[in-house]
Order: structure tokens, then sequence, then C-alpha cells
């Protein structure tokens, strides 16, 4: 008898162990917010996914030279890939924005608080900006900037204006755009001999004006406005890419939480509709303005990530990119402002292989953990070497960022 009841001591165990077991849910795993490529919901798609071999990031002390003394800087510490470099080259630009190049080499930038735009010059080429020379002033909140063909085009919050050879007075090329509301700037790409303007909308989530949160499409003198493609929330980072197409940054709405509705990085093609404000990524009805069948016509993002990382300037990597970056799209990530967990304030850097995207960092450290964010990155540009150029409008500084050698 003692032995019967001890078998069935045994099994009763041996099922309560089971059944507890079966029946007990597996720890959620987490993601850290230093991984850029952060979980998204499910619906979004195309999937950016961290690859899984990438140089290290290494912290390095920002390299603050002469004649760009900035107290505030010193000491400052920037993670970057192993062997790469970076230092102020440019400071004292109040909130610099976007960023062009001429043919010489001169990198100029918006400083949208004060109306001004910059021409920095470094003709002795020791990385440090000779000065900073105001080369136009009076502008309504300058944003974007585009060099082309001897002209220096600028978009105000209101207007295009260009200015170029002989006399270097401006011109005002287009009038009227609208003006007001959440969002003041206006970017400029060129491509194909035509200039296009991004211009965001006037408020998070409305039935908005036609021309806002659209990129416009003029000729080069500025005539024959017609809206090119529609749907683009607030497209701050607006280029012209090297397979011959508009790349463009979306932002999207706020107040769905933190991790929606996706950040976005599209190419814009003509007569799309690219969501706002019926959807949010990949075809996700809007809760206030959405409906299934209307956004079954609108187009997915090409990439998607972080919600409320805010990207702003873009730029693919070019031929003069020997390295494992060649082609590589660079985005910058100005933070967020309203994230119960602050993200972005980085560089990241997108990569395709095999027909999807990989998204890593790419240089981070403006905010630390716990801390309040010291800059925030707006814009990057290549130089005439293969350096990078960076927009700063906290610091108010642009950075240079220069690769080990044999990479660029």
């Amino acid at each position: 008898m003692k032995r019967v009841l001890f078998v069935i001591v045994i099994v009763g165990l041996a099922v309560g162990i089971f059944l507890d077991y079966g029946g007990r849910q597996r720890p959620i795993e987490t993601v850290s917010e230093s991984v850029s490529s952060e979980i998204q919901p499910r619906e979004v798609r195309p999937r950016a996914v961290q690859p899984r071999s990438e140089p290290a990031l290494i912290p390095v002390t920002l390299q603050v030279l002469a004649g760009v003394y900035n107290k505030s800087l010193l000491g400052r510490k920037l993670k970057v890939p192993v062997g790469w470099s970076i230092s102020v080259f440019a400071s004292g630009l109040g909130k610099a924005r976007m960023l062009a190049r001429d043919d010489q080499g001169t990198i100029y930038v918006t400083g949208m608080d004060k109306g001004l735009v910059y021409a920095l010059a470094d003709q002795d080429e020791d990385g440090v900006a000779d000065r900073n020379v105001v080369f136009k002033k009076g502008l309504r909140k300058p944003s974007g900037i585009f060099w082309h063909q001897g002209w220096l085009y600028i978009a105000e919050e209101n207007r295009v204006i260009r200015v170029g050879p002989p006399d270097y007075k401006p011109q005002v090329i287009v009038r009227s755009l609208p003006a007001g509301g959440n969002h003041v700037t206006r970017t400029l790409a060129v491509l194909g001999g035509k200039l296009y303007v991004s211009v965001g909308s006037s408020c998070n989530v409305c039935k908005d004006n036609p021309r806002r949160a659209a990129v416009l499409e003029y000729n080069l003198d500025g005539s024959g406005e017609r809206v090119y493609a529609r749907g683009l929330r607030n497209a701050v980072g607006l280029i012209a890419g090297q397979d011959g197409k508009l790349w463009a940054t979306d932002n999207g709405r706020d107040w769905l939480g933190d991790d929606l509705p996706p950040e976005e990085v599209n190419v814009v093609e003509e007569g799309k509709d690219y969501g706002w404000p019926y959807c949010y990524g990949d075809r996700v009805p809007d809760p206030e303005f959405g409906s299934p069948e209307r956004c079954n016509t609108t187009e997915p993002p090409t990439v998607s990530f972080q919600a409320h990382s805010a990207p702003l300037g873009l730029r693919f990597l070019g031929d003069s990119w020997l390295g494992p970056y060649r082609g590589d799209l660079i985005v910058a990530s100005h933070g967020s402002w309203n994230r119960n967990v602050p993200t972005g304030y980085k560089l990241i850097r997108m990569k395709q292989e095999n027909g999807q995207w990989l998204v890593s960092d790419f240089v981070t450290g403006w905010r630390r953990e716990g801390e309040e964010a010291w800059g925030r990155p707006v814009d990057v540009l290549e130089g005439k070497n293969g350096e990078l150029f960076i927009s700063d409008d906290l610091a108010g500084v642009v950075y240079l960022l220069r690769p080990p050698a044999g990479q660029s």
C-alpha cells in the first residue's frame, strides 16, 4: 500500500510541474533604447533590421580647435566608427539648419533664428572655417539651401530666392508659399532640371491646404508650379538620390503614444500619395481621419524606424567613398520632444542588402541617458574630399566628421 501511495505522489508532482510550465508565459525580451533599429509595430513594412556585423562605435573627444572656441563643447564626447574623428568646423551659428556646398568647396548653412545664410570657407584646409561670413541677411526663417550651376537657391518660410552672378542680388523666383502653422521649414532639391520644394503641414493632423504636406515642383526659374506628391506631413529632408529619384524623410504625427507612428524615409514619386492625414506607416488608418479603403490607395514607406526620433537631413555617400559605407544613406535624427523616453539625437546609417534595409547607429552621444541633450543634428553634407559636415541647431555649430585614410 505504501508503494502505491508513493507512486501516486510522484506522478502527481510530475503532472503539476508540467502544467505549471506549460501554462506559464515566457518573459518578454526587451530591446535597449541604444539600439538604432528598435522593434516596430507589426503593421510597419518594409522592416528595418539591425545589421549583425557593423564597425564598432567608440567614444572620442570632440576636437574644439583654435578659432572656434566654445566653452560648452570642451570635453564633450561622441561615439563614432573606429578610426574616425570629429571636430568643430564652425561655431556661433545660432539655429544652424540645412547645408550646401559650392564648386570651390565653400560650405553654406542657414541660420534660421537670425534670418541669415553663412558662408564657411576653409582656404588653408586645416579643418576649421576661416571665419563666419554672413552671405545673406534679412531672410524669413531660411532653412532649405541648394547650390546648382552657379546659383545658390534659398528657401524661406514664404518664398524661394536664388543668388548668383553677376551682381549676386537676390531674385525671388517662388512667391507666396503657404506660411504659418506648425511647420515653417521649406527644403529644396534639384533633379532633372526641375526645382522641388517640400512644404510641411500646418497642423499635427487635419485636412490641410493642398499645397501643404506636399512636395511642389517648379522650373528652375520658379515658373510652372504643380503638386508633385502629397501626404508627406513634414518632409524636412529632401534630396536627389544617386538613383535619379527624389528621397525624403517624413516626421509622423504626434499623440499616438511613444511608438506610433513610425518615422519614414520615402522615395518620392510623381502623383503619389504618402498617406497623411488619413494613414500612417504601412497604410494604417489614422484614428481621426483614416479608413482602410482610403489607405489602400496610398504608398507605404521605403524605410520605417523608431517613432518620434525626428529624421531631418539625409545624404547618400558618393563614389568617393571606398570603404564599406559607399552608397549608404546617412540620416540626421534630430531627437524627440514629447516622447516619455527620449530617442534620437544621432546619425543613423541605412544600408540596403538583398532587398532589405538595414539600420544602425553611425554617430551618437549628443544626449546621454538621464541627461538633457547638448546637441541636435539637423543635416549632413559630403565635402569635396569625402568628409562629412553635420549641422547642429542646438549647439549652433557645424561639425567635421572624417573617416580613416583609405575610406574616402
